[in-house]
């Protein structure tokens, strides 16, 4: 598999993001931490998918990541293991996550980790696990992994 990756929306723009899902956010979230990826399996497949590192109301942090097939319509892909991570001083700690796969879905899938309180000052990311393949019935062509860049956030501005 060849993957390509990009540090910015522009190449989805180029490629025709407006088919992304909006996904449905507290009007009081703000991203903190961002990362867009586009993962091209080969000419006929490719996906565009977000992960964003959110802080909700009272302080609170969540991940959160949509993915879509920007190849025309023809894939299917899923969304699955959000997590927010924390990082203890030598490994990434799992502090929330959605619970497994929910299916596959054609064309678009997004999800939001369970909200995560901060216990003091910890440095945070977003992760995500996110497949793509052909058709409903078709073998899985990708699976990767896709998080944030880590980030001193709890609380905030420390």
């Amino acid at each position: 598999m060849k993957f390509k990756h990009c540090a910015s929306a522009v190449a989805a723009l180029v490629l025709g993001a407006s088919t992304l899902v909006a996904t449905p956010a507290s009007a009081a979230s703000t991203v903190i931490e961002h990362n867009d990826v586009l993962y091209q399996v080969n000419s006929s497949f490719h996906a565009y998918v977000t992960v964003d590192l959110l802080k909700v109301e009272g302080g609170k942090f969540q991940a959160r990541v949509n993915i879509s097939d920007e190849s025309g319509g023809a894939g299917y892909v899923a969304a699955n293991q959000v997590r927010v991570e924390r990082w203890n001083g030598s490994r990434w700690v799992v502090v929330t996550e959605t619970p497994g796969m929910d299916g596959w879905w054609p064309n678009a899938d997004y999800h939001n980790s369970p909200v995560h309180s901060c216990g003091g000052r910890e440095t945070l990311r977003a992760r995500a696990y996110f497949q793509g393949k052909y058709g409903s019935g078709g073998s899985v062509a990708f699976g990767e992994w896709v998080e944030t860049p880590k980030r001193h956030v709890c609380p905030l501005d420390w």
